[in-house]
């Protein structure tokens, strides 16, 4: 089974479930520049009170699910963590925290048609903040094609104020100053 179908399958699950969620990560920014493979998929959810047993139960036999709710230090989101059988492929679901860009993020997320699905993910905006936030080189690589394939419709502002706000407004500036002005960038032509 291709990771688009077992990401897919993960998201109606949960929409059938009644919890909400937003598909992040590499995922998210395949959705605003260029594919990339990865190994993962991660979603970000709001798992209403008493409910969580409800997806453990949904989720068995078919996912094998780390009991073990762990901690992300860089954001301070908990996060569950399933495992497909027969395959490689990690989904991480982060519930949604109380930090201030995680819910400006999630009220501002967006419904998108892939192939025949209709999937939530951040606004391009807000995939670029966290990813600025996270830092890795791939996820710094995923900011530079975000920004330079939706230069025209970014809100620079709005990205420029979180990244003041998360200390990352050096690497903002840093990317945008290698990239042309006509691919969102501030270096030379």
């Amino acid at each position: 089974m291709r990771t688009e179908s077992l990401a897919f399958t993960l998201a109606r699950t949960l929409g059938e479930l009644g919890i909400d969620y937003m598909l992040v990560g590499s995922f998210a920014s395949s959705q605003y520049s260029f594919p990339r493979s990865t190994k993962d998929a991660d979603f970000v959810i709001d798992v209403p009170p008493g409910q969580i047993g409800r997806l453990y139960e949904s989720l068995e036999g078919e996912w094998t699910i780390d009991s073990q709710i762990t901690f992300e230090s860089i954001t301070g989101s908990k996060k569950l963590e399933l495992r497909h059988p027969g395959t490689k492929f990690l989904i991480e679901l982060f519930f949604l925290t109380d930090d201030p860009h995680h819910r400006e993020r999630w009220a501002r997320r967006q419904q998108r048609r892939v192939g025949e699905e209709f999937l939530w993910f951040p606004s391009p905006e807000d995939v670029i903040i966290q990813k600025l936030r996270w830092g890795r080189p791939k996820d710094l690589d995923d900011s530079t094609a975000v920004i330079s394939v939706q230069a025209s419709a970014l809100d620079f502002p709005y990205i420029e104020k979180w990244c003041r706000q998360h200390g990352t407004l050096d690497r903002l500036e840093a990317i945008r100053a290698q990239l042309p002005p006509d691919l969102g960038g501030t270096g030379p032509p």
